[in-house]
């Protein structure tokens, strides 16, 4: 609502205001296009975010989080953006639409614009669909693929707070996209992927 929010703004890690509203995420789709890592708050907790067709962007994103080999979610507008990424069957499709929006494992597509840093060595690569408006208006700004994964170093738990995530995501984050929606509880993203048809969780968080 533009008069009662949620109020969403971008800021730099000392917490000063860059820009408010639509300005914030415009900006913030620009800045991802140009390399640079964004702290986003999502429904449940943080998420480090980057352009997933920019190599040196995750690489760096690797080094800051110190994860080094360990694969990294993408998130998509539609399902038919997610088609471009990897393979969707019928069953698969099914569970990136369904109301809890998990993280599923898709076997790469061939001709995916996805940097190879995302997943490397592997032939799956997990695939979520945008579940919060903020997702959506950020997604759209920026036109492409964006790795999304849990906001935190390697093996802490995630940020929650936006006083948290401008202490504990600086070094990692480059800049920060906050909003006033307090999160209660964190809560990650779900893992499933599709097994002889059927539907199989690997990671029973959000949604489930």
């Amino acid at each position: 609502c533009l008069d009662c929010g949620p109020r969403a703004w971008l800021a730099h890690e000392d917490g000063v205001v860059v820009s408010e509203g639509g300005a914030a995420i415009r900006d913030a789709a620009a800045l991802l296009r140009s390399g640079r890592i964004i702290a986003a708050r999502g429904v449940g907790g943080f998420h480090l975010a980057c352009d997933a067709t920019d190599d040196a962007a995750i690489r760096r994103l690797r080094e800051r989080k110190h994860r080094d080999a360990k694969p990294f979610a993408v998130m998509v507008r539609t399902i038919a953006d997610a088609r471009t990424l990897g393979i969707v069957s019928s069953a698969e499709a099914k569970l990136l639409g369904g109301p809890e929006r998990p993280i599923v494992l898709l076997v790469r597509s061939p001709v995916s614009p996805l940097a190879r840093s995302v997943a490397p060595g592997l032939d799956h690569v997990g695939v979520m669909i945008a579940y919060s408006p903020l997702h959506h208006l950020l997604l759209e700004a920026a036109g492409r693929p964006l790795v999304m994964t849990s906001g935190n170093e390697s093996e802490e738990p995630i940020a929650i707070g936006n006083d948290e995530a401008l202490l504990r995501l600086r070094g990692i984050a480059d800049l920060f996209l906050l909003h006033d929606r307090e999160i209660l509880s964190p809560v990650d993203d779900s893992v499933a992927r599709v097994v002889y048809g059927a539907p199989v969780l690997l990671l029973r968080a959000r949604g489930f």
